[in-house]
Formats: structure tokens, sequence, C-alpha cells
């Protein structure tokens, strides 16, 4: 890091021995070669380290590391798919040892089938298309980024064209949704309203029947369902009133009620029947429910008013039932058999047992587990979920058994035991091969550079790229400050055009001739304000081509494990500069004016006292950095030998810095007074400007705001002044002579500080105590 970061100053410095000694004031053509050489020589060292081209045994090293990593892992589902979205995002992120700077390829399928497992159980209330998604979203969030990106989210932050895609939205808005802990079986289903019973008894001497609707899942959105009776055997108006109506459900509710009156003396034979039917009309925006298997209800009179053994009995309906692995549930349905002398609810015990499959690998069992017959309800069902692991097998089976009712009249009937089998799915490869088609699709869609020529000049016209909904004020302002060049280049042809050359070449030239106009800008401006070429170049160019790198190393610090990005960035882009920047027109120059026999005069000026800077603050920075580097953690022996080590530390670096400060204000002329109450005090007061800012955001009271300021003074004065003058006074009592301190303006600043001390207080007081000003902290909200 020392070696790259003192690159640039090392690649100015032989330039200025090129231009001082080798041959003063002159490019020759040789030189000119040279400078650009090197750049073609940068690359290519460049692109060696990318690829690790010393690294003969990098792909066997990188599984290696993932392997090692997954062996670490607890088999928490969630666990499990973070760390297979990571290892997997590693190695698509490398192709054939070079970095994938595009879209992420496809995953393969047995990867696609490992992380749709999982995804299907971290997310199980999630269409196929919504886990493809999630892993899409995944992948890219995890992929191994380089510079490049970094740049365009700089560029895109500072000009208020940064924002999500749409599936990166839906993907977010899903997480918070759908994330729910498996152990809550009810939670698990998909959004689904239906009846609570497939089939309702009603008997001759009945006037009305009551049947019972229910949500399952997600009920966070409002729904409207519609319910209308259908002719069977039944007919209307001679066994039933009819009935259409609309019925509300209200977020979070989850049942509600349906009656329909019946005809007094109507003839109700065995087997007369008529239907209920359900149908979802409207529903909130986000809403996912749809209608569950049991939409329409039987309303009949049941054939057999007496059991075979004379007594009512409960039972399953079949014998056996077969579902598919990736079902998701089975549903097995269970039947009331006879009347009980008087209408009540019937409780009836069942749990689930193994044959052949396996409890929670391959269903979840229940145990001891209780059903209820509630008023009418004749024929009703039991879900059991069945897990499916993404993989071929041999078919699988378990079964449910009823044990018991809580009713001394109902007995169990003859099926008390129901086989569920368990069949390997035929379309399992075609399932798996259509997500991982959709996860290619989604992971391109979440790649920047994939906006056609329309979306380009739209998102250039629009604030945040048309997230006007989450544009804050300074996005606008930006938005407004960089649009004439934003709308310009959105007439760059797009990047997927001719692979990509045309919108490079293009690009290219609207680049130069922007940098033509900003340097002429300059310029002008320099002459209008009387600022030399020289200083304009150092300050207002310098400082805009600068701000991309600053904001991506920004970006790239914040979410890589190293600062390889972060640095690569800054130093790569000064080589850059170096070489091709000074390379490229001193060649063209350096041809020009040799075809004229003429020698290419190029002045040192000042560069080499710019180098001698730059040099000067690398070094201050690399100090401060390794400095603070090998400080003890705070952990070790209670915290104390941090303690004492970084006051140390910072002692020095302020020793340092004041004796820098003081030769910088000699050389611009700048007396020691000025220096210190401007550079010096801004330095050593920003630590305490930013504790304050985020004391004053977090905390209900100003309290901490204030004293850090008020805290950090009194120690300042009473420590920062109180010890020096101690040791000193020791020193010259010891020597027999006085300590002489120059009182200078400190009467002054002293005056200066205590008026504005006392304003402070005052509008501080005033913020409290008087109503006008709302009777609340400064900044805060008023108190009630």
């Amino acid at each position: 890091m020392a070696l790259g970061s003192s690159a640039p100053e090392i690649l100015l410095s032989i330039i200025e021995i090129v231009l001082a000694w080798i041959s003063p004031d002159v490019v020759e053509l040789w030189e000119a070669i040279l400078t650009l050489l090197f750049f073609g020589i940068l690359v290519i060292a460049s692109y060696c380290v990318d690829i690790e081209i010393w690294n003969k045994n990098k792909k066997a090293n990188l599984e290696t590391e993932l392997q090692d990593i997954e062996d670490r892992t607890s088999k928490k589902p969630s666990k499990n798919l973070d760390v297979e979205i990571r290892n997997v995002a590693r190695r698509l992120s490398y192709v054939d040892g070079e970095s994938v700077l595009d879209a992420l390829p496809a995953p393969e399928e047995g990867d696609v089938r490992k992380m749709a497992r999982d995804v299907a159980r971290v997310y199980p209330g999630l269409e196929a298309d919504d886990q493809a998604k999630i892993l899409a979203y995944r992948l890219n969030q995890n992929k191994v980024r380089d510079r490049l990106y970094y740049r365009i989210r700089a560029i895109r932050q500072l000009t208020s064209s940064w924002k999500k895609t749409d599936e990166e939205k839906e993907v977010q808005e899903l997480e918070e949704k759908e994330a729910v802990s498996p152990d809550h079986t009810s939670q698990k289903l998909k959004p689904r309203i239906e009846f609570t019973a497939r089939v309702y008894a009603v008997y001759p001497q009945d006037k009305k029947v009551k049947l019972s609707v229910i949500r399952r899942g997600n009920s966070d959105a409002a729904l409207t369902l519609n319910y209308s009776t259908v002719d069977g055997i039944g007919k209307k108006d001679l066994h039933y009133l009819p009935k259409i109506e609309n019925l509300r459900f209200a977020p979070q509710e989850m049942q509600k009620d349906i009656v329909i009156d019946l005809v007094d003396g109507a003839d109700w034979r065995p087997n007369t029947v008529f239907y209920v039917h359900l149908k979802i009309v409207d529903q909130d925006e986000g809403g996912k429910t749809k209608l569950g298997e049991c939409n329409i209800a039987h309303v009949k009179c049941p054939e057999d008013t007496t059991s075979f053994s004379g007594t009512p009995n409960v039972e399953f309906v079949k014998g056996n039932y077969v579902c598919k692995e990736n079902c998701g549930w089975v549903r097995v349905f269970i039947t009331k058999r006879g009347k009980t002398k008087a209408p009540h609810d019937v409780g009836v015990r069942f749990e689930t047992e193994d044959i052949t499959a396996n409890a929670n690998e391959d269903y979840v069992p229940y145990k001891n587990a209780l059903l209820y017959f509630k008023g009418q309800e004749y024929e009703k069902y039991i879900d059991v979920e069945v897990v499916d692991d993404k993989d071929d097998e041999k078919d699988e089976t378990f079964s449910v058994e009823l044990l018991g009712t809580e009713d001394r009249e109902t007995t169990i009937g003859n099926k008390k035991r129901t086989i569920v089998t368990i069949i390997s799915d035929d379309n399992v490869l075609k399932n798996i091969t259509n997500t991982r088609k959709l996860v290619g699709y989604y992971l391109k869609r979440m790649t920047p550079g994939q906006a056609t020529w329309r979306e380009q000049i739209i998102n250039a016209a629009s604030v945040n790229s048309g997230d006007v909904a989450n544009a804050t004020v300074l996005d606008c302002v930006l938005h407004g400050l960089a649009f004439p060049w934003k709308f310009a280049f959105a007439f760059v042809p797009p990047p997927m055009m001719m692979g990509g050359w045309l919108c490079f070449v293009v690009a290219l030239i609207a680049i130069g001739l922007v940098t033509a106009v900003v340097g002429d800008i300059a310029s002008i401006f320099g002459c209008m304000v009387g600022m030399p070429d020289a200083i304009t170049a150092i300050t207002l160019v310098a400082l805009g081509t600068s701000l991309p790198d600053t904001f991506a190393s920004k970006i790239a610090a914040e979410n890589d494990d190293s600062a390889d990005n972060a640095v690569g960035n800054v130093t790569g882009s000064n080589s850059v500069n170096v070489f091709l920047g000074l390379g490229l027109p001193w060649l063209v120059a350096a041809f020009y004016w040799c075809d004229k026999g003429q020698p290419f005069v190029v002045k040192a000026g000042d560069l080499g006292f710019s180098v001698a800077v730059f040099t000067v603050f690398s070094i201050i920075f690399l100090i401060v950095l390794f400095a603070f580097a090998f400080v003890p953690p705070p952990m070790m022996m209670g915290g104390w030998l941090c303690f004492v080590v970084a006051l140390i530390a910072i002692g020095l670096v302020t020793a340092v810095v004041g004796d820098i400060a003081s030769i910088f204000g000699c050389m611009v002329g700048m007396p020691d007074a000025i220096t210190a109450i401007t550079l010096v005090a801004l330095g050593t007061s920003l630590p305490d400007t930013f504790a304050s800012k985020i004391a004053a955001e977090n905390d209900d009271s100003a309290d901490n705001a204030v004293g850090n300021v008020t805290g950090s003074n009194s120690v300042n004065v009473f420590l920062g002044l109180g010890l020096p003058w101690l040791v000193a006074a020791f020193y010259w009592c010891d020597k027999g002579q006085p300590f002489v301190v120059k009182a200078g303006d400190l009467g002054f600043s002293v005056a200066v500080f205590t008026v504005f001390s006392i304003i402070f207080l005052i509008v501080l007081v005033a913020r409290r105590m008087l109503a006008v000003f709302g009777k609340g902290e400064l900044g805060g909200p008023p108190v009630l």
C-alpha cells in the first residue's frame, strides 16, 4: 500500500528530473514515447495482478477456501443461503481467471438447485418468480466489484442519477414482508382464502346454514370477496333463498361467516345439494391472496343419518392420498358419519407417523393435534406441509391417524388411518432450468448500463432517474446543477449496442469536448479574478476531476472487506493521469514540433515544489495510518494500554502536524498566530463538531452536544494550558528565571469568545423558557 500510494509522486519526480536535468524545459520525442509506453506497461501489469498470473493453483485454492467456509457455517437455512450465495457469487465473478465486468452469468443448475431449496425454506410464501428475483438480487449484492463500478456509482450519486432498479425494490419489499420464522406453520402458507370446510350439512328442520370463510398466510392487505349461491339438486326458492353479496375483509381480519336462509318445509332428501361459490373482487395494492382449494362449498343433506354401528363417528374420506414433492402441502379430508342428538362442536385428535418418509426432512409432522368440527361443518381437511429438497429420489410415504374425539357421543370410524405418498416431481429439472433462466435475466436487469436510448433520456431528465418519491432536497439541487451535462450525455449510444464499442468511442469524444470547454471556462474565470493558469489548474480543474475518485474510494471503502479498491482507485487514477494524461498530448506535440524541426518546449515551472508538497502530505498520511494501526485494541488490559498508547500517538501526530502547519505558514507567508487559529484549530475542532452533531441527532436533549463543546474548551484551557505551563514553570524556576508568556491578543480573543458565549446562552435559555420559541431544546421539538 505504501509503495502504491507513493507511486504518483515517484512518477512526477521522474518527470521533474527529465524536464530539469536530462533535457531542460524540452520534451524530446523519445521521452514522450517512453512516457506513453509506461501506460501500456501499467495496463499489462495491472492485468497480471488482477488475474494473479503467478498463482497457478488459484482455482483449487478458491474451492478449498469456499469449502472451509461452508464447513464452519451453521446448518440453519438462512445461514446456509448466505454462505452459498456468497460462494457462488465469488465463483461467478471470475471466468477463466478473469474478472467479470458485465452482469454475472447464470449459475450452474446444481448451484441453483441448492440455493432455490434454501430460499424456499427461508421465504416459504414466495412464488418461483419472486424466489428467482431474490437469488439474482443477493448474487448481485455479493459480486466482487471493481473500481469501474464504484466510479460509475459515485458519478451517478453526485449527479442525482443513482437509483435502485424496479427488481431491487421489489426484492427488498419481499424480504421485509415474507421473511418469517420457520417455526410458525400458519405463516408459511401462501396467502389463500377459502371455506373452513368442503361440505356443510343441513337437515329438514334447519332454518338456515352458516358457512365460515377463512384467510391464511399474509393478511396485511384488505380484500373484497364475492359469494353467490348456485343450484345443484337443491333449487333456489324451493330449498334455499338465493344470495349474492360482497364480503369485506379488513387488514389482519382472518375469518367471517356467511348465512344462507333455507325455505321452510322444503323437501330435503339425501344428497340434495346446492353450492356457494367464492370470487375475489378486489384487494389492496401489494395483496397476493388467491382462492384456496375449497372455494366452493357443498351444502347438502347427508345420505346416511346413522352410521353402520348406529353411533355418529368421524373418519377419513379416502384411505390414501398422493402428492408431488414440490406441491408444498398435501390436504387430507375427514368427514362425519351419522347425526348427533343435539348440534355441538366435535374435536378430533390426530397425528402423523413415518413409514418411509422422515419427519422434518420430507414433511412437517403433527403430534396429538386437534381439529374441530364447528356448527354444521360436515367434511373438513388437514393440511400437512411437504418439504421439497430439490433432489430426485424414490417415492416416500407417511400416515395420518385419528386418535380419538373430545366427545363421548362421537367415535372414530373404520377409516381411521390414511397413507400419503410423496412422489418425485417429474418437472424438477424443468423447474430448475426455468429458475436458472429467470436468475440470469434479473441479473442483467440489475446491472448498470442496461438502459435503452429512450430510458437514458428519460432518466437524465428526471430527479433520481425517475425515483422522485425517494428524492431529497440535495438530490434536486444536484440534478439542477448537473442537468445540462446529464441530458447531453444521455444521447451517447447505450453500452448494449455493438458490444459497447460505439458507446466507448462516442463517450471518449464527448468527454474530450466537455474537458476542453471546462478548461476554457476555468481559464476565463481565472483571468476574471486574476488567478494564474497554474493556480486554476491545481485548484478548480484538479478538484473537479478528483471528486469522482474521492466518492468512488469512499463507496469502495464502505462496501469492500479491504482497502484495495479504495487505494487502488486513487493510485491508479494518478498513474493514468501521469502516463496517459501527459504521455498522449506530449507524443502528439513532440511529433508535431519534430516535423517542423523545432523542439517541444515544456517549462518545468513549479513542478518540483508541487511534488514536494504532495510528498510531504503523503508521508503525513502514511505516518498517521501506520501509527494508529499499531495502537493496541481496547480489549487488552481493560483498555488502559490502548488509552496510554493512543494518547502518546495523538501527541506525536499533533506535534508533527503542528510543525508542518508552521512550515507551511512560513512558505506562504502566514504568521504562526493565524496558522494556529485557522489550520490547527480547525483540524483539532472537527472531531468535536461531528461528535456534537451526532449527539444532537440521537439524544432527546442538547446536553451531550453542548457539554461536549464546553467540556472540550474547558479541558483545552485547564489541561491544554495548565499541564505545559506547569512543566515550563518548574523548568524555568529550577533555572532561577521567570516563565515568560506574552499575552499578545489573548485579551481580545477571550473577549470575543465571552461575548459569543453569552449570546449563545441567552438564545438557549430563551428557547427553553419562552413560549414564543416553543419551549424546547435548540433544534428539537417544542415541549408540550
